[in-house]
């Protein structure tokens, strides 16, 4: 332990005496043990009240006094405590030392709590551990790096004890979730699901309890080496305190073991009649229980940890400082809530895991706020880790110049824009989004036809489903996909997956129950692995001068395509509602109203799969053969690397059909028989994975808006909407396609060589936030009585103001995801980006229906129709968050980053 300067068990002494006759100081006696504890804080004057907070509450003193007399005497004591526990921990190591402070450190807040569940006051306590966990976390963690970043330039911590904490109270904090979400999906009155959330409340608790003591077990028994602070230490961290002046103990063990008892007793009594005086309080004083359970309870319950913690920041042990805020916190999460639902199952108090879900929205975003900070073990980040210190570079040289600009640095030496290539896998995705988007306008009617719901505010849930199942299949595929065409060639299984998606379009048009469209759509996304391996592909037909305008002429096609698509999708639905003089009501597409879009779209889909199969090379080399399919893969052409090229003849031809940036900038150093990264070293991989993140949290708020202004659009204008049909939401959700094709084609390739990519995707992701807000208020504004054709051009304007934003983000992301691997690992990490992408297209849907059709049962903004909205502006915000964990060599190829990093540390590369 840095605070005894003893660190290893092994040879750990046990008495004072041994402690302080190892560093020459003379070993404490029980009266100057008494001495120190009296004089050890300022705060010890307050202990008058700690008798006189008894007195008065055994008295029957006027309530708001009794609950200040015993608020104020709980503070000394707390403090005392936290003396008494530091003290006795410097007979043990640090490990059991960081225990004991954070366990008696909540002992206060245990007592409280047990005393207040014994008088029914389940709020009370909930709000309490509520605010305890927050205070924590929030305000003695930030305190304590505020106090230490003061002192000392650079602080250390033992990561792997700090994560582990953060990582079990993030386990805790899903477990809270579970039942809120149960309450949610219940869509009943709570009082009709209290004994479930009760019952499942118990058993999560014990749950929790269990990996509480199974943590207990990993950190001093089985792994108690890893808590070992000399084991975890940087050797080139800067010296502590104790480096220069070892600290021994003032107390005996005995007397210490004596007065955290004492402490502990006082802590109870002063307690009790805080407690018994919150009711009285709140009726004289007008402040609500939650108010006293959240703010003040957790202020005095926690005041060791306040003090304890940032007193070890400013003594740089930052392990005892993280061990205090953030071992706490997760003590009261796995610990001390579990153990209050025990206690309330023993005295018949309905004390649930069930907190509000505003509550549990905060606590979520706290404890990943506190995730995020404690990823490195050091304060602040050196340059192995994400900082901008790492790339203080001069960007007057030319090395530095590309990275200042974010784009990489002319040369006279560029190979011709490689369109042949280009042009047909932005086919290729203008095809992908076409079938994936043709349903959008039709699938709220396609449900009520199904009759799966007699209630019409649960439309939107079952359109959800039907908008997230294609991507479950897609989730799930992916990554497995970017491997086969890493392993067999892109171009297979392009042309396989959109023929795959074509058919599978069809048999969902022609569906006759809910449940076969469902299937029909998850099979499609099961066979289709077009957009991660069309992304990669990308990458190996343009070099780095191309790339970005390749991806915007890709982006510009995905637009079309989500242009085309709803327009397709809603003029063709419903011929015989649509086009009565065309399509009687007994003809055959009357009966299947939903197969003409269906049809048109797997026509497209079948077209473009005879232009890849004759007009797009393979760019993979030496890819393995397919059983049964070899003829694919001996006809497909190939176009010879740039890089073989010159070396061949010494010469740039600039007839090559296609160039590839992967051969052309790493042939020297990568070959194709190099081991390609496994899954869990992609997620390791901090860039691959921050950006896929990225891609994911982008087409979240993409599709959340995209479902949300379709039902918002067709409800009725005394319900908030415009009461839109499917063609008007068709032409609506295609509007800014013209806009954006100027935008990506003219605008962003001139932007993306003035802007950094990352500022550019900060820009794109920020500029939608003003339209999410306005979209839902265009009848406010413009009158409730506001033609339809005004209504429409004012969402029109809205959209194309979201889809210029939407086009920057997405087309930024993609060279981002690009930039964040090797080239050998281009495959699987756009796979993987997809697969993150895929899954918030699954979650965001469904949550966005769901949540889109309870607010209809809501009145008032925000929680009326205006909530989903708020959300997305709030994932939004979120997505901006994300971005300050990359640094500025995302802006380049991952190669020449991290060229670019080892030339910064020194470090000799050879090629």
């Amino acid at each position: 332990m840095e605070a005894s300067t003893v660190t290893v068990p092994s040879d750990l002494p046990r008495h004072s005496s041994e402690i302080t006759a190892a560093h020459g100081a003379t070993p404490p006696t029980m009266a100057s043990s008494v001495k120190a504890a009296l004089f050890a804080s300022k705060l010890n004057v307050l202990l008058v009240f700690v008798p006189i907070g008894i007195i008065a509450g055994e008295l029957h003193w006027n309530d708001v006094l009794v609950f200040w007399l015993n608020f104020v005497a709980i503070i000394p004591l707390a403090k005392l405590l936290s003396f008494a526990t530091e003290e006795l921990a410097m007979y043990t190591n640090q490990t059991i030392g960081g225990l004991l402070n954070a366990s008696f450190g909540n002992a206060t807040e245990l007592l409280m709590s047990v005393i207040a569940l014994t008088k029914g006051l389940v709020h009370v306590v909930q709000a309490s551990l509520l605010g305890s966990i927050l205070s924590n976390l929030l305000l003695v963690l930030g305190a304590s790096f505020l106090a230490g970043g003061m002192k000392y330039t650079e602080q250390t911590f033992n990561a792997t004890a700090a994560n582990t904490s953060a990582s079990l109270l993030s386990i805790a904090v899903m477990a809270l979730l579970i039942p809120a979400a149960f309450v949610g999906a219940a869509k009943t009155d709570l009082k009709e699901t209290e004994g479930r959330v009760l019952a499942l409340s118990h058993f999560t608790a014990i749950i929790l309890l269990v990996v509480y003591f199974l943590y207990l077990y990993f950190q001093l028994s089985t792994h108690s080496h890893l808590y070992d602070e000399k084991a975890s230490r940087d050797p080139n961290a800067p010296e502590t305190e104790d480096d220069e002046e070892a600290e021994v103990p003032v107390l005996t063990s005995v007397f210490a073991g004596v007065l955290l008892l004492l402490s502990t007793v006082c802590v109870a009594l002063n307690s009790e009649f805080l407690v018994g005086s919150i009711e009285g309080v709140s009726k004289q004083w007008g402040m609500s229980e939650t108010f006293v359970g959240l703010i003040l309870l957790p202020l005095v319950g926690n005041a060791a940890e306040h003090v304890s913690a940032v007193t070890f920041a400013m003594k740089n042990k930052m392990d005892l400082a993280l061990g205090i805020a953030v071992g706490s916190s997760m003590q009261i999460a796995l610990l001390v809530t579990p153990l209050l639902v025990v206690v309330g199952w023993i005295v018949n108090q309905p004390m649930t895991l069930f907190f509000e879900l505003f509550d549990t929205a905060i606590l979520f975003v706290s404890v990943l706020s506190v995730n995020y900070i404690i990823q490195e073990s050091k304060l602040p980040a050196t340059p192995s880790a994400s900082s901008d210190e790492a790339l203080a570079v001069d960007s007057s040289t030319p090395a530095a110049a590309p990275l200042a600009a974010g784009v990489p640095d002319g040369t006279n030496d560029v190979s011709p824009f490689p369109w042949k290539g280009v042009l047909c896998l932005s086919m290729v995705m203008f095809t992908n989004a076409f079938l994936f988007l043709t349903i959008l306008p039709f699938m709220t009617w396609m449900v009520e036809d199904f009759k799966v719901t007699d209630d019409k505010n649960q439309v939107g849930t079952y359109s959800g489903w039907l908008t997230a199942c294609m991507m479950i299949g897609g989730t799930i595929s992916s990554y497995p996909w970017g491997m086969v065409s890493d392993a067999y060639g892109r171009k297979p299984v392009l042309m396989f997956g959109l023929f795959s998606a074509s058919i599978a379009l069809i048999l969902f048009g022609f569906s006759s129950t809910f449940t076969e469209a469902i299937i029909w759509r998850t099979v499609s996304g099961l066979m289709n692995g077009v957009v991660g391996t069309a992304k990669a592909q990308m990458a190996e037909v343009c070099d780095k001068h191309h790339l970005a305008r390749g991806f915007a002429v890709m982006s510009v096609a995905w637009g079309i395509g989500v242009v085309f698509g709803p327009i397709a999708g809603g003029f063709l639905a419903r011929p015989a509602v649509l086009y009565p003089s065309l399509f009687s009501e007994g003809s055959f597409f009357a009966k299947w109203a939903y197969a003409p879009p269906a049809l048109f779209g797997a026509l497209v889909g079948f077209v473009v799969v005879a232009a890849v199969w004759f007009y797009l090379p393979e760019t993979r080399q030496n890819v393995r053969p397919i059983p049964g399919f070899t003829w694919l893969q001996e006809n497909v052409r190939r176009h010879e690397p740039v890089a073989a090229k010159k070396q061949d003849d010494g010469s740039h031809d600039s007839m090559v059909e296609l160039t590839d940036a992967g051969a052309a900038t790493t042939a020297a150093k990568t070959s194709e028989s190099e081991r390609s990264l496994t899954l869990w070293e992609l997620c390791r991989d901090r860039p691959i994975l921050i950006t896929a993140l990225l891609y994911g949290c982008t087409a979240a708020v993409e599709i959340s808006f995209v479902e949300s202004q379709v039902l918002w659009s067709r409800l009725p204008r005394e319900e908030g909407g415009l009461a839109l049909d499917s063609s008007d939401i068709g032409v609506v959700t295609s509007s800014n396609g013209a806009v954006t094709l100027v935008y990506q084609l003219f605008v962003y390739p001139w932007l993306i060589t003035k802007v950094p990519l990352l500022t550019m995707f900060r820009i794109g992701t920020a500029l939608p936030l003003v339209a999410h807000q306005l979209f839902p208020r265009v009848p406010e504004i413009l009158g409730v009585g506001v033609s339809k054709g005004v209504g429409m051009g004012a969402l029109i304007v809205l959209q194309a103001i979201s889809g210029i934003g939407s086009a920057t983000a997405f087309t930024t992301i993609f060279v981002l995801v690009s930039n964040s691997a090797l080239d050998k690992d281009k495959g699987s990490s756009n796979g993987l980006g997809q697969t993150v992408a895929s899954f918030a297209r699954i979650i965001f849907p469904i949550l966005s229906g769901n949540l889109f059709s309870l607010s209809l049962y809501n009145e008032g903004e925000p929680f009326d129709y205006h909530l989903m909205f708020y959300l997305i502006n709030f994932m939004t915000l979120a997505t901006l968050a994300v971005t300050l964990l990359l640094d500025l060599t995302i802006n380049l190829p991952r190669a020449e980053a991290d060229a670019h990093y080892n030339a910064k540390r020194g470090e000799v590369v050879v090629a």
